[in-house]
């Protein structure tokens, strides 16, 4: 399922659809060669429609300002596109690095994937 890729580094990500959202989990380094991997993928969601993004990281073990970069790049495109990106179960360490980058108010941070996806899809019927 998840696999090492030579241009994106110690990152595996999977994929998986609930309802109109798209989860992204995330594991090992988010770091300069993986987050070009990662904004490509994410860049071809939003660009296929897929414009609610729920980023998954309890397993993601490092971030750098690259990995941080791509979150927020993608954040903005997905709200330009009247969508969301949210990020959920993150670890202690990484919820520093995005605390300490001033990124809370950014992008939305859940405890948990069911906490995220219940405001996110739900979100996501009443606009329609």
């Amino acid at each position: 399922m998840a696999e090492r890729q030579p241009d994106g580094g110690d990152l595996q990500m999977t994929e998986e659809d609930a309802d109109d959202v798209t989860i992204v989990s995330v594991a090992g380094r988010l770091d300069t060669l993986s987050s070009a991997r990662l904004s490509r993928r994410l860049g071809e969601l939003l660009h296929a429609g897929r414009t609610n993004l729920l980023i998954e990281t309890s397993r993601l073990t490092y971030i750098s300002s690259a990995g941080i970069r791509a979150l927020l790049v993608a954040a903005r495109a997905a709200a330009a596109n009247g969508g969301r990106l949210a990020v959920c179960s993150m670890t202690t360490p990484i919820s520093r690095v995005t605390e300490l980058a001033g990124l809370s108010a950014e992008f939305e941070t859940y405890p948990s994937r069911e906490e995220a996806l219940a405001v996110i899809a739900g979100s996501g019927r009443s606009d329609q």
